[in-house]
């Protein structure tokens, strides 16, 4: 999700810092943050790990890239003559470069380009074309570095952080001949990678403008989108030819196309390696052909699926259990575990007397004064008649089971899991898991079936309906318009983009920040396909949704699950539950990516 002179610039500082750790030399830290601050930066933080919290990490006073902090205004002379600038990096702006530049006293922030490389007067840099007089003590920031961008700028040590691939080249241009290049570069491996190639053209001797030396570099080193940089030209002219510079440019683009085919050719495997390759795959395709060509044929197919109910209060589980649930998921947001624990044992003592499975839902996010103070009650609240929890860390099953052996694990969405060798790697402790949300109905389908053969009684569960979770963060941002632990409960939050979709934003139990998707997943017309598939449960989420969503809602699965017997694949009926549900879902539905599945994410590699 980052551009590659992110990336470069990122990876490139850390491997940098690490090779100096290693072998005890100098490293320049601050060139490297200028770096990664003009490749892409909100500012930087050094995070919980140093012991930074709350509005430290967060940088709310500007939204997007703000770039490298250049420096502070000192004074102004117009667009003509310039910005004089006290610089606080070491970063020289060139013609081209974004800049912005923040009022001091909070005015609308003005941005331009440079209309030429920046000047030096003491120790002040000059910046021209700036739109009318800038305030001094004005912050200027650069948003797009033009030497970054193409590959030109240089570390302390002289060297290119171009993202293109050093090349030399030679060119013989001598009349009376043919054309010929020669070019060489480094492989992928350290190798040395040549190519070589003429043109039909042959030069004449010139009459009146041969052909120039710094011409023919020029036109050489014009590289435009091929992976290649020229740094180095070597030129052999003789007898004062005439060339054209559309026969150098021909000559260029042949010889750099040849010089890519020969550097990809370098780059490719021995065939030793490639009959490895081939020869572990065929074991492999001959290990699971069969289970993976019967993968549709699970045993579960023959038995409903339960119907699973997320909830946070105790009036979203009445009312799930009353619309025919068949398991709830209890997260209580309440502060205190006093609160908690009675809120648990109460949902659990109504959930048993009608029959419903009753599983403590943990937080996505934990941490250690959750689970130090969780683990405490796990065993008094398993003597109340709570026995089991589910997780969404990897760490919390063997935690929990240390303190009270008799628990039943349960795996959430937050383990993603997306093939049967990560199930089957958890299980045992984890008895069950909800499948990650990314996956398509085929790969549901085929990940269900191999773990029916090799493991049954694993239980899957897919998340059918609810808005799913994006991101979860320490940070608390809803501290500035809801101080109070209670005022979340009878408001709903969200956060507006500029389509105008709302992100609805909601604080968990523990202070953090939940943002989830601004449309709802509604699976409900695709129930027989998951009957289908042998999943053994589906899953409403009607947290923070009231009791009448999560009764309509619970009603209208209990009906989809309920047309399985009688016309397992009506359209009509199917049609109906899924606009009854979108009447009641918040900003719309998807299916998300049960249809097509993640690009470049094929049913292979659910096994």
């Amino acid at each position: 999700m980052r551009s590659p002179l992110y990336v470069r610039a990122v990876v490139g500082a850390y491997r940098k810092a690490l090779d100096a750790l290693k072998e005890g030399k100098s490293w320049y830290m601050e060139e490297d943050m200028e770096t990664m601050a003009l490749a892409f930066s909100r500012g930087f933080t050094r995070g919980y790990l140093f012991g930074e919290h709350g509005p430290s990490l967060m940088g709310r006073d500007q939204p997007g890239n703000r770039g490298l902090m250049l420096g502070t205004v000192v004074k102004s002379h117009g667009k003509t003559e310039g910005i004089h600038v006290r610089p606080h990096a070491r970063y020289i702006p060139s013609a081209g470069d974004g800049i912005l530049i923040l009022d001091p006293a909070g005015g609308e922030p003005a941005g331009f380009a440079l209309n030429r490389n920046a000047g030096l007067i003491g120790k002040d840099l000059i910046l021209y074309g700036a739109p009318g007089v800038v305030l001094p003590g004005s912050r200027v920031y650069i948003t797009k570095s033009m030497q970054l961008a193409a590959g030109q700028a240089e570390d302390s040590r002289g060297r290119s952080l171009s993202l293109k691939i050093p090349v030399r080249v030679k060119v013989r241009v001598v009349a009376g001949e043919p054309l010929k290049g020669w070019a060489w570069c480094d492989g992928r491996d350290g190798q040395v990678v040549s190519a070589e190639c003429g043109t039909s053209f042959i030069p004449e001797k010139a009459t009146a403008r041969p052909i120039g030396r710094d011409a023919i570099i020029r036109q050489v080193q014009k590289t435009g989108d091929t992976p290649f940089q020229v740094e180095e030209v070597e030129i052999d002219i003789q007898d004062d030819p005439f060339v054209p510079l559309s026969e150098l440019n021909r000559l260029r683009r042949n010889l750099l196309s040849t010089l890519e085919g020969a550097w990809l050719r370098a780059s490719l495997p021995e065939s030793s390696e490639i009959q490895a390759l081939e020869s572990r795959l065929n074991i492999f395709l001959d290990q699971h052909n069969s289970l993976l060509s019967g993968r549709h044929e699970s045993q579960k197919k023959e038995q409903d699926p339960a119907l699973a109910v997320y909830c946070w209060t105790h009036d979203e589980l009445v009312a799930a259990c009353d619309a025919g649930c068949d398991v709830i998921y209890y997260e209580p947001n309440v502060t205190g575990w006093t609160g908690c624990m009675q809120d648990l044992i109460e949902g659990s003592r109504y959930c048993h007397e009608r029959g419903i499975l009753f599983i403590w839902k943990w937080p996505r996010v934990t941490g250690g004064h959750f689970i130090e103070s969780a683990l405490q009650h796990v065993h008094d609240l398993f003597m109340a008649g709570v026995s089991r929890i589910m997780v969404e860390e990897l760490g919390m099953a063997e935690a929990v089971l240390i303190r009270e052996p008799g628990i039943v694990i349960l795996g959430g969405a937050g383990l993603n899991i997306y093939n049967a060798q990560a199930a089957q790697a958890l299980h045992p402790p984890i008895t069950g898991f909800t499948l990650s949300p990314e996956l398509s109905s085929s790969q549901i389908a085929t990940l269900v079936a191999i773990l029916d053969t090799r493991v049954p009684g694993i239980r899957c569960e897919v998340y059918c309906q609810g808005n799913l979770e994006v991101m979860v963060s320490e940070d608390r941002l809803l501290e500035a318009c809801a101080p109070g632990p209670g005022i979340t409960k009878p408001i709903q939050f969200g956060i507006r983009d500029e389509t105008g979709r709302i992100f609805p934003v909601y604080r968990d139990c523990c202070g953090r920040t939940h943002i989830l998707n601004a449309i709802e997943t509604t699976l409900i017309d695709r129930i027989p396909h998951l009957a289908e598939a042998g999943v053994s449960s589906l899953a409403i989420d009607a947290r923070g949704r009231g009791g009448v969503y999560a009764r309509e809602m619970t009603a209208l699965y209990r009906e989809g699950i309920r047309a399985l017997s009688h016309r397992r694949k009506d359209t009509a009926v199917l049609i109906s539950l899924k606009d009854r549900a979108r009447q009641m879902a918040r900003g719309g539905i998807t299916r998300g990516h049960f249809e097509r599945g993640v690009a470049g994410f094929s049913e292979q590699y659910v096994e």
